[in-house]
């Protein structure tokens, strides 16, 4: 699987460096350094030295990032092409803990929860089969009336 950086053109990413800084491309593509959801629950305050600050909702997001420090270091490393960030410096940012809109949408909990449809499935004798069929389709349509929250 290739990397997103590798997707880019070649001279992208020194391109934004050279035009914004490097600190300003950085924050710019946190979200894609570390993934969708950390990215949307973070974010990268500013750069110091080798040291990146990152925002973070609350005193729990701190103490569990701290335990992953090291990988993200890592990703940020690949993706910038740089070993200069030795450590990360998590601090705490209440703006941050307002809760965040899932990216995915959410299926379902049961078939109870699931709308009704109404399709002529009285063509299949086998009960079974078409429950089967309706709960099918019960999902299918569940998916298509996503609500926007």
């Amino acid at each position: 699987m290739e990397s997103f950086r590798d997707l880019l053109p070649g001279e992208f990413v020194k391109r934004m460096q050279s035009e914004l800084g490097r600190q300003e491309t950085l924050r710019i593509l946190w979200p894609v350094m570390v993934g969708a959801r950390l990215g949307c629950n973070t974010r990268l305050k500013e750069v110091r030295h080798s040291t990146l600050v990152v925002s973070v909702p609350d005193r729990t997001w701190k103490k569990t990032l701290s335990s992953m420090e090291g990988m993200i270091l890592d990703a940020v490393r690949r993706f910038s092409g740089e070993e200069s960030w030795q450590a990360i410096e998590f601090v705490e940012d209440p703006l941050l803990a307002v809760p965040r809109q899932d990216i995915r949408p959410q299926r379902p909990d049961s078939a109870r929860s699931l709308p009704p449809v109404d399709l002529p499935v009285e063509a299949i004798s086998d009960a079974e089969l078409r429950e089967m069929f309706l709960r099918s389709a019960r999902k299918y349509f569940a998916r298509q009336e996503v609500p926007s929250r």
